[in-house]
């Protein structure tokens, strides 16, 4: 089953983690048939000397695009991606070397449309798993965000006729899960972890301000112009979500440590 990796690049990344990311790529067990990556602005000489650099492997497509945002760039690379399997990659993570073989072998087994897998997401050094539900239900959706973005493989012909992925800043891909929800897409997620990620206070940070809030909202209102009869549940959702996210960092870092590890 061919399959495309397609991976966004921003300028904020640093060197070092996307030299390790694009390595988990290439030097996957199972390699892909395309890996698709997408420069969404400007990047440092370094980076871009570096894909440059990548680009003449043959199964690697660079595109450089103007600064876009995250949505639009991952529309515009399952729009032109080679293969309707398509498999998501950040730029700043580390892939588990079986990580697309045992994937691609669970999607086509179970007949999906999206699966996911658990993460280990390192704080400062401590390894935390992100244990997500093995099939995500409306519920799941309700209170928090079911799938790891980073983890996933879809079918691209069923995303793009969704729309692809709304433009909802920070939840771009949660907003897709309710749409694939509601439209009776098959979706799962492997109880393994195939991604390696970091996260510190700056990211906690970057996900709790004032964006991250109007965000939560524009996604309590897709929810319910969606599942309309769940809107006195999704009001406490949206409270409690939104009460989170004004903890102090120190207290969320914690709050992760206590219910995140397997």
């Amino acid at each position: 089953m061919k399959f495309t990796v397609l991976m966004p690049v921003h300028n904020g990344v640093k060197s070092k983690e996307l030299n390790l990311a694009v390595k988990s790529v290439l030097y996957s067990s199972l390699k892909p048939h395309e890996f698709l990556i997408i420069v969404d602005g400007k990047l440092d000489n370094k980076k871009y000397f570096f894909l440059k650099k990548l680009s003449k492997i043959k199964l690697v497509r660079i595109i450089f695009k103007k600064k876009i945002g995250l949505s639009k760039v991952l529309n515009y690379g399952l729009k032109i991606s080679k293969y309707d399997l398509v498999i998501r990659a950040d730029s700043d993570d580390i892939n588990h070397n079986n990580r697309f073989k045992e994937m691609v072998r669970y999607f086509k087994k179970y007949k999906l449309d999206i699966l996911g897998s658990n993460i280990s997401e390192s704080f400062n050094g401590k390894k935390i798993t992100k244990k997500m539900p093995e099939i995500p239900n409306i519920w799941h959706l309700l209170f928090y965000n079911p799938i790891n973005h980073m983890s996933v493989i879809y079918n691209k012909k069923k995303i793009l006729k969704l729309g692809g992925y709304p433009e909802i800043k920070f939840k771009e891909d949660y907003a897709l899960w309710i749409k694939a929800k509601y439209n009776n897409l098959k979706i799962m997620n492997m109880q393994k972890n195939l991604v390696q990620t970091k996260v510190d206070y700056k990211v906690i940070e970057r996900r709790s301000n004032y964006n991250s809030i109007i965000s939560e909202i524009k996604i309590l209102k897709l929810f319910l112009s969606t599942f309309t009869l769940y809107f006195p549940i999704s009001l406490l959702a949206l409270i409690l979500r939104i009460t989170y996210l004004n903890l102090p960092r120190k207290i969320i870092f914690l709050i992760k440590k206590q219910f995140l590890r397997s």
